[in-house]
């Protein structure tokens, strides 16, 4: 392998003279001869050689980089460690290439004008974690018994106990939810390290991911997450109310190594499937070929930590940060509705962007027109009170996204 490496830099970048003719030593000790002119080939294949020669020897890493493809016009082949040029070639290969990602097998792609189609990450809920306070305007708790949630040095530390009292439960959810486009994927990422210890009696289980409620009790509504019970590690998914924990054994990625350690923590997720990845090393791959990992995939980002069965643990899940993104744009084309009588009217269910109110003329004196982020049509949140009598012609910009 050396050899073969060595013979490449050699001959591509000029290192040892040139003679008219080019030999290529394979590792099993042949030779391949090549005119000087078909060697300009080969220096636009290094890319692949060394993506060849690194994924030959690492075969259990990750695999992302630059794929490049060879469309064989001329006498030409290619093999891991080695690469075959005949002299008798008349033509020089076509060569591509492409960035390509081994997990999800999946290439980039190029638009018919030759452009490279490229997404912007855009953060929908969450933040990280400022000195000594707890932000109530972004996220929402919740504590049973003796759980406890406090904020220091950056992070936020989630405790299911902080004494004697079993049976606690402390619990973090964002306030907003990251409404799903479709089209895009999201994703939840977050930085978190836990304790490990197992109770001497019942059950600690600590849990962070998705979820599209604001359950307490343990229970985290559909969602995705990743769990650690009792020193065990999964993966998992909630629908209907029905949970699917998915254990080390079953998983068809790299099982983790969970300490204490700061760990960074994504699960990408579409509306067919999620995929798990610890320290950017892929543990799980979900697909919903035949069902739904839920019945919705606009969630929110939440973390938890719980005793149960008499258990009085002080584990603690602390978190530096936790937010979930769209892969994509921040933004989808608005659609309008024209509004002429005092009926109350939905506008949009489910997660949305209020972007503005147009007002066309004065009201009577009076009037008002009251905005609400809610399924009932006159009740909940609400987002904006107008007085149109008092307001003439005018485009009120609001842009204030809505969860309902």
């Amino acid at each position: 392998m050396v050899r073969i490496i060595k013979t490449i830099f050699d001959k591509l970048f000029g290192v040892a003279p040139r003679p008219p003719r080019w030999t290529m030593i394979h590792g099993d000790g042949s030779r391949t001869v090549a005119h000087k002119k078909r060697f300009r080939a080969i220096r636009r294949l290094f890319p692949l050689i060394i993506l060849c020669l690194v994924a030959n020897g690492q075969a259990q890493e990750r695999v992302r980089g630059i794929r490049t493809p060879v469309t064989q016009e001329g006498s030409w082949s290619i093999d891991i460690g080695s690469i075959t040029v005949n002299e008798d070639a008349d033509t020089l290969a076509h060569i591509h290439t492409e960035i390509y990602d081994g997990d999800e097998n999946k290439s980039a792609m190029v638009t018919p004008i030759r452009e490279l189609r490229v997404v912007s990450d855009h953060r929908l809920v969450g933040t990280t974690f400022s000195n000594g306070f707890f932000d109530y305007n972004f996220w929402s708790t919740s504590t049973v018994n003796s759980g406890y949630i406090t904020v220091s040095s950056g992070s936020i530390f989630i405790y299911a106990s902080t004494s004697a009292v079993t049976d606690g439960q402390a619990f973090l959810m964002t306030r907003r939810t990251a409404r799903f486009v479709t089209g895009s994927a999201n994703e939840y990422r977050a930085i978190i390290r836990i304790s490990t210890e197992i109770p001497a009696t019942g059950t600690n289980d600590m849990r962070w991911g998705t979820a599209s409620t604001d359950e307490a009790g343990g229970v985290i509504g559909d969602g995705l997450y990743f769990r650690y019970s009792n020193g065990a590690f999964y993966v998992g998914y909630r629908v209907g109310g029905v949970e699917n924990n998915i254990s080390t054994s079953s998983l068809n990625g790299t099982v983790p190594t969970i300490g204490l350690n700061y760990a960074r923590y994504q699960i990408v997720y579409t509306n067919l499937g999620a995929t798990f990845y610890v320290n950017d090393v892929l543990v799980h791959r979900l697909t919903a070929m035949q069902t739904t990992l839920g019945q919705t995939v606009s969630f929110k980002a939440r973390a938890q930590n719980y005793n149960s069965g008499g258990s009085a643990s002080n584990n603690v899940l602390e978190a530096k940060a936790i937010n979930i993104l769209r892969l994509g744009a921040s933004e989808t084309d608005p659609v309008g509705r024209y509004l002429a009588v005092a009926t109350p009217s939905p506008l949009k269910f489910g997660p949305g962007k209020l972007h503005s109110i147009i007002i066309n003329g004065i009201g009577l004196a009076g009037s008002t027109i009251s905005v609400y982020d809610s399924t009932f049509t006159s009740a909940g949140n609400i987002l904006a009170v107008i007085d149109t009598s008092k307001t003439s012609i005018a485009t009120l910009e609001y842009r204030v996204p809505f969860n309902n």
